[in-house]
C-alpha cells in the first residue's frame, strides 16, 4: 500500500519511481537509526513516552540504562548518544534565524 506522500507524488507527477525509491530508502534508514527496539524480540519503544522519559539527558552522561522489555521480559541496555550540530552566520534576521 502506498503512503499518502507516495500517492500525491505519483498523481501530481512530482516524483519519479526512482525518486520514490530513494525516498523510501532514506525513510527506512532514518527510522532504523532513530528507533529503540528490544534486541531480543524487536518490540519498538520509539514512541513510548513513559519508556523514553528517563532516558533523555542534557549531555547523555548517564551511561547505559538497564531496561526490561515489557513484551518478552528480557533485559537490555539503552544509551543516549547526544549529537549536536551548529549553525553559524554573520547576523540574525527579524524572524530570529541566522544568516550569512
Amino acid at each position: 500500500m502506498l503512503s499518502l506522500l507516495q500517492q500525491m507524488a505519483r498523481r501530481g507527477g512530482i516524483m519519479s519511481d526512482e525518486g520514490l525509491a530513494r525516498y523510501e530508502q532514506m525513510k527506512k534508514r532514518y527510522e532504523e537509526e532513530h528507533s529503540i527496539k528490544c534486541p531480543h524480540c524487536g518490540y519498538d519503544y520509539t514512541e513510548d513516552i513513559d519508556f523514553l522519559q528517563d532516558l533523555i539527558t542534557y549531555h547523555g552522561e548517564d551511561g547505559p540504562v538497564k531496561r526490561e522489555c515489557g513484551e518478552c521480559s528480557k533485559e537490555f541496555y539503552v544509551q543516549e548518544i547526544v549529537d549536536r550540530t551548529y549553525e553559524v552566520g554573520k547576523g540574525i534576521s527579524v524572524e530570529g534565524e541566522i544568516h550569512e
